[in-house]
């Protein structure tokens, strides 16, 4: 046994079926022995892209993601999706071509500290060798998924991948404890619960873990009608459109307004599984810490808000475990539910803004969310529409909606997309973009082309980097460097082994988003000219 094939043996134990990058002469062996141990490798485009492809598959399945990389460029490059695992909580880990050994000190081409790159970003960053990579493996699968997830580097020296090392065990993969809260704790809550007037619970991103199915949100508001905000990336915990569903917070100042008008006014507010990598600094001491209770792996970790009374558990089953309790009686605790509902209502009104030429986005995205079906998977890049898609799309089930949150970078929407569609082959996948964000990341639709991957994928055309223009305006600048020219994205279409549509009116979107939803075969780009001036009624 080598060491690339301890590696490879190492991955398919923990589950690891596909990895996702580009090779190099440094990684052959690696990549050599993945393939002898029936891991698929997928050649992305860019390191970049296979680090987000790495992050999708891990919040999708739980499995963490792998991406390998070249030495110099194929490091560098991959840093962004990195540091996009590090604030997402996912565990990715980057095994990166080094130069050899007996070499590294003397010659500076490609040649730096991989690990001093990597530092600010992982949970650990290594090197293996023949001598150690039994002990690096069982340190990496030890750190993975424990609280909080995140990724690790490893370097894997040329000319030790190949070095022979000694037949041992594989180490296990220690998925985080998934622990209860006391009974203790289950009664004091419940008692609050029961003498509370207007409850409200903030659900967030640690309340969900990866490849998640079960609607525990959605009981314990049903038993203890409890109003609940969830953050974008807890989305579907509490089915939206359902009773208990308040609205969703973190992205649009006017829509966090309202709720934090209704979370001031509360008597009780519950924090599942908060963590303000997801919020703004509007959050910060927006609740009394005495009316607060705080369901945590880590409560009273984060100095951006005060936690209240702490209560160590894992989120999910804390909401599992209340969801048996007795709960309470009907109630006028819907209140709060039809004010934030109300308000967001307004917001929307007075966003739709007609404009001659362009699409209204909220007409799209409506259709979006009327045709996306139940079970269908939702990647949205980062962009000024994201604010307002996730208020418009509602998820009724967790996990099926993914975007790049803490680091909120672009060019994340369509790598992941595709990732969603090689790991669930049989659901919808629907990718949501805008112009700018799709240009940094174009070439990764040759993947989806090779693979006839048949994914859809809306292009959001306003030829503007929107978000930013807007914030110039309203202090006052000139517009400068947010203008360009986009492409004929429909005709590109073609050229990756996919269909174009470029698309003029409400009803020939609907046409032609039912159209790509029902072929299978291919991927389908719909290029759509908007009005970019809604999303500014929404910030």
């Amino acid at each position: 046994m080598t060491v690339s094939d301890r590696i490879a043996a190492t991955l398919r134990h923990w589950g690891v079926r596909r990895v996702f990058g580009i090779p190099s002469g440094e990684v052959a062996h690696v990549v050599d022995a993945l393939a002898r141990h029936n891991i698929e490798f997928v050649l992305t485009k860019h390191e970049n892209s296979a680090a987000f492809m790495a992050d999708a598959q891990y919040r999708l399945t739980g499995v963490p993601g792998v991406v390998v990389a070249a030495l110099g460029a194929g490091v560098t490059n991959g840093v962004t999706g990195v540091a996009q695992a590090a604030f997402d909580r996912s565990a990715v880990l980057f095994l990166s071509g080094a130069v050899q050994e007996s070499v590294g000190p003397l010659f500076p081409r490609q040649i730096f500290s991989h690990a001093d790159v990597y530092r600010p970003f992982v949970k650990w960053t290594g090197r293996v060798s023949p001598q150690n990579v039994g002990a690096v493996l069982r340190h990496v699968g030890q750190i993975l998924l424990q609280p909080r997830p995140g990724p690790v580097h490893l370097d894997v020296p040329g000319d030790l991948a190949a070095g022979a090392v000694d037949e041992e065990g594989l180490p296990p993969l220690i998925s985080p404890p998934r622990e209860g809260p006391s009974a203790s704790a289950l009664a004091t809550v419940g008692e609050r619960l029961r003498a509370a007037r207007r409850p409200v619970a903030l659900m967030g991103l640690e309340a969900v873990p990866p490849g998640v199915k079960a609607d525990v949100g959605r009981r314990f508001t049903e038993v203890w009608r409890v109003p609940a905000f969830t953050t974008y990336n807890a989305k579907g915990l509490v089915p939206e459109g359902g009773p208990w569903s308040a609205g969703v917070v973190g992205l649009s100042p006017i829509f966090d307004r309202v709720a934090l008008d209704a979370v001031r006014r509360a008597d009780l507010v519950l924090l599942v599984g908060l963590d303000p990598v997801e919020l703004g600094p509007a959050w910060m001491n927006a609740w009394d810490p005495d009316r607060t209770v705080e369901v945590s792996r880590e409560p009273g970790r984060y100095a951006a808000y005060a936690g209240g009374m702490p209560i160590l558990a894992d989120p999910a089953a804390f909401l599992a475990a209340m969801a048996e309790g007795e709960g309470v009686g009907e109630g006028a605790r819907r209140g709060l539910v039809d004010e934030t509902r109300s308000g967001q209502t307004r917001v929307m009104e007075e966003a739709a803004e007609e404009a001659s030429g362009l699409l209204s986005p909220l007409a799209v995205l409506g259709t979006v969310r009327d045709l996306l079906p139940d079970d269908g998977i939702l990647s949205m890049d980062t962009g000024a529409f994201r604010i307002l898609a996730t208020h418009v799309i509602s998820a009724r089930r967790p996990g099926r909606i993914l975007q790049s949150s803490g680091l909120g970078t672009m060019a994340y929407g369509l790598p992941a997309g595709i990732a969603a569609q090689i790991v669930h082959p049989d659901h919808r996948v629907v990718v949501l973009t805008g112009d700018g964000g799709l240009l940094m990341c174009l070439g990764e639709l040759a993947v989806a082309g090779e693979r006839g991957l048949p994914l859809t994928v809306v292009v959001l055309v306003d030829e503007a980097l929107a978000l930013i223009e807007l914030k110039q305006e309203r202090l006052g600048l000139r517009t400068e460097g947010v203008r360009f020219r986009a492409p004929d994205f429909a005709a590109l279409a073609p050229a990756f082994g996919g269909r174009g549509i470029a698309v003029r009116s409400p009803s020939a979107f609907r046409r032609a988003f039912e159209a790509a939803l029902s072929d299978r075969s291919r991927f389908h780009l719909l290029a759509v000219p908007t009005n970019p001036r809604e999303y500014w009624k929404t910030m």
